[in-house]
């Protein structure tokens, strides 16, 4: 079971890859397998190539605000 540093140290992993260039370090954050939920109402994605593709179309450079 994840505790709140579990879950802190995960998002700050996932905010650091989100500002770093290319999507090697999506393998840290996701399993292989993964689903990624990008908006609600919206399809999942399936797979970290899937991931990496939609990371790669959606981001704006290592300044730009979280959603």
């Amino acid at each position: 079971m994840w505790g709140q540093s579990d879950v802190d140290a995960w998002l700050a992993g996932y905010e650091r890859a989100w500002r770093t260039a290319g999507t090697a370090s999506l393998a840290e954050l996701f399993t292989g397998d993964a689903t990624y939920q990008p908006a609600p109402y919206e399809k999942p994605l399936a797979g970290l190539n899937a991931i990496a593709e939609m990371w790669e179309a959606e981001r704006e450079g290592p300044d730009e605000a979280l959603r």
